[in-house]
């Protein structure tokens, strides 16, 4: 499988193949921020809700390559009911 990887600070569409494992990284006004969760969306299907793994102000999730199917996919990122940011990408065939 191939890694991929995008940044909530970034503006640019990203755009990545089926079964790739895809970091997202979203950085934080504050370290002391808790309960983040960033939620990965594949259309209105929820397909994965994890806690952050915060290193200072910046908090990492990825998604497992059997995971990522081809589609329009957000990942917000959340605590409770708030969300702070949501970025959306495509998950396209290989060779596409």
């Amino acid at each position: 499988y191939h890694e991929g990887f995008f940044y909530l600070s970034d503006s640019i569409d990203s755009v990545f193949d089926e079964h790739t494992r895809v970091y997202f990284y979203s950085k934080l006004a504050s370290d002391s921020i808790l309960d983040l969760e960033h939620r990965w969306f594949c259309g209105i299907d929820t397909m994965l809700i994890v806690p952050c793994t915060c290193n200072g102000n910046i908090c990492m999730s990825s998604i497992a390559p059997e995971r990522l199917k081809a589609g329009e996919w957000s990942v917000d990122l959340v605590r409770g009911r708030q969300i702070f940011d949501s970025r959306q990408f495509l998950v396209v065939e290989p060779n596409h």
